[in-house]
């Protein structure tokens, strides 16, 4: 499981073991340090003698890909930017199971209401 955090926040856990082991610390002591399990301390130890830093670049989870195309997305923000009374709702504010009941009429896709919040795609504006 992926830890918490952004990727940055993570890299600079990793870069703190190796730190710490570097002045000497066990393996357990930088692992109770930096709050992570030994054997992720092993394994960045590990990574990090073979190819140095890069061996513990953290990078980022990919995640589910997106549903919406790239046009679908442009197309909402358009439809959501026109205001709720233009897609035929009775006031113009936008809930998030009004934007569900859009996204399935526009586009056949299926969304959950507590996920579209979420969508990154609807932070642009």
């Amino acid at each position: 499981m992926r830890p918490i955090g952004s990727p940055d926040a993570l890299q600079r856990r990793r870069e703190r073991a190796i730190g710490l082991l570097q002045e000497g610390h066990t393996l357990a002591a930088v692992a109770e340090k930096v709050r992570v399990n030994i054997r992720s301390v092993q394994r960045w130890k590990r990574s990090f003698q073979i190819e140095g830093l890069a061996g513990i670049h953290a990078q980022t989870s990919s995640g589910r890909p997106h549903r919406l195309s790239e046009e679908n997305k442009e197309c909402l923000t358009k439809i959501l930017l026109d205001g709720a009374k233009a897609s035929g709702f009775p006031t113009d504010l936008w809930t998030c199971q009004r934007v569900t009941d859009v996204i399935r009429r526009q586009f056949g896709i299926q969304y959950h209401f507590c996920h579209v919040s979420r969508m990154r795609c609807l932070i642009k504006c």
